[in-house]
């Protein structure tokens, strides 16, 4: 500890707080040596916690820490992830949903967004906390993000990240699924819009959340990060499902905790490792984010000038409300080509003379009101016979002189409307 001084505020600002010995490297790697043989007396906590963080989410932690998750993803370093195509990314076909008396949120999978690396992490709000510890937690969480933001840039590398907050109750502060920049995540935090909700401590019910956070994306790698001051003590215990996390979702999860209240049989029972990180107080949370700036070679002023550079053409707004299926263009059926009727030509093979209509005759002109009749065959264009022996009406003549008889094979022709059309 006497390496590092600190003062209270986000440890990305070199005007909080001063790096005695930063240079020391060799040196205090030599001590997180000596922390790991010494953990069993709790000593070295906070490097031991960084170190678990780092190789979690980072890669490249000291690998005597060894790992909760079984599967070689865990190992993936950001740089690994950047070398794999976001086409590998891959979700759960068995897709976990709390029950409803539970009154849990319920984050819908969103198959349409793909990331490297699907991060969930769980902040402890209960009263235990109190409000100006939970302040803390947010300032270390913060400066978790912003060292993510510039390693996942330079990388290349797509991450999807969830944030929990619990007490009793469950909230999603940030929804995984919204694909939020981390500019407007960590906008969250800066802004004050985390807020501190105490009550009981419900640990399997924020696990359940986070649960559905790292499966509702296409992944490739899945973590939680777990911070909590004690031991469960509503909504079950969360060791059976944290197990059922790792070993059927391909989860690691970093569970520490913080304080000599916590649960160490419940923390290793979380996150599957043969022993348990944690910190003694919430003030020691400043360090393990020193030790974190280290090992991924960041310093303060750097943090602080870089994060704000990559953010200042940031124009996007932060939402927790966004969609969760993948934009399908609407599918439309062709109209059937537009084909003429077929025409139908109407043979004429009898036609009758004009003979008045009914007893009543026009004496001015004889041949009004009288009619006639033709009788014949028609065929379509393909010589085939639509109807035979057709009657149809035809117009005698208005004056005598006119009353022409009408010769046998005079042609009409049939329009598609089923029209008489006369023809010479």
């Amino acid at each position: 500890k006497a390496v590092v001084s600190t003062q209270s505020g986000h440890y990305g600002r070199g005007d909080h707080f001063t790096i005695i010995a930063f240079s020391l490297s060799l040196k205090m790697r030599f001590l997180l040596l000596c922390c790991v043989v010494l953990i069993r007396n709790g000593r070295c906590d906070e490097q031991v916690v960084a170190s678990a963080i780092q190789d979690a989410i980072f890669g490249g932690g000291d690998p005597i820490l060894g790992s909760s998750g079984d599967s070689s993803t865990q190992h993936l370093s950001l740089d690994d992830l950047s070398m794999l195509s976001l086409g590998s990314a891959r979700q759960l076909s068995d897709y976990y949903h709390p029950e409803h008396y539970e009154n849990l949120p319920f984050i819908e999978p969103c198959p349409a967004v793909s990331c490297h690396l699907s991060l969930a992490i769980v902040m402890d709000s209960s009263a235990s906390v109190g409000n100006a510890n939970f302040q803390l937690q947010l300032s270390f969480v913060q400066t978790l993000i912003e060292i993510l933001t510039l390693k996942a840039a330079d990388s290349g590398v797509e991450v999807c990240i969830g944030v929990v907050s619990y007490s009793s109750d469950v909230e999603v502060v940030v929804d995984p699924c919204c694909s939020n920049s981390f500019c407007k995540v960590v906008e969250q935090f800066s802004h004050g819009n985390v807020q501190y909700n105490p009550g009981s401590t419900n640990t399997n019910g924020a696990l359940k959340v986070a649960r559905q956070m790292i499966q509702a994306p296409r992944s490739i790698k899945r973590q939680v990060l777990l911070i909590t001051d004690g031991k469960s003590n509503t909504g079950g215990s969360p060791v059976e499902f944290a197990r059922e996390m790792r070993m059927h979702d391909d989860v690691g999860i970093v569970a520490f905790g913080v304080t000599d209240g916590v649960q160490e049989s419940e923390l290793s029972g979380i996150s599957g490792m043969g022993f348990v990180t944690r910190i003694e107080t919430f003030d020691d949370f400043h360090e393990t984010a020193v030790w974190l700036l280290q090992s991924n070679a960041i310093l303060p002023d750097d943090l602080f000038n870089s994060f704000e550079e990559y953010c200042r053409p940031d124009m996007s707004t932060f939402s927790n409300v966004c969609a969760r299926e993948a934009e399908v263009e609407p599918v439309t059926e062709p109209l059937p080509p537009v084909t003429e009727a077929p025409k139908v030509e109407c043979q004429w093979h009898f036609t009758t003379p004009c003979a008045p209509k009914g007893k009543k005759k026009n004496r001015k002109n004889k041949n009004k009101n009288k009619k006639c009749f033709t009788y014949g065959d028609c065929h379509d264009q393909y010589g085939s016979v639509v109807e035979a022996d057709v009657k149809h009406e035809c117009v005698c003549p208005e004056t005598e002189e006119d009353n022409v008889a009408i010769s046998l094979g005079d042609s009409f022709v049939l329009g598609g409307d089923d029209s008489i059309i006369l023809g010479a």
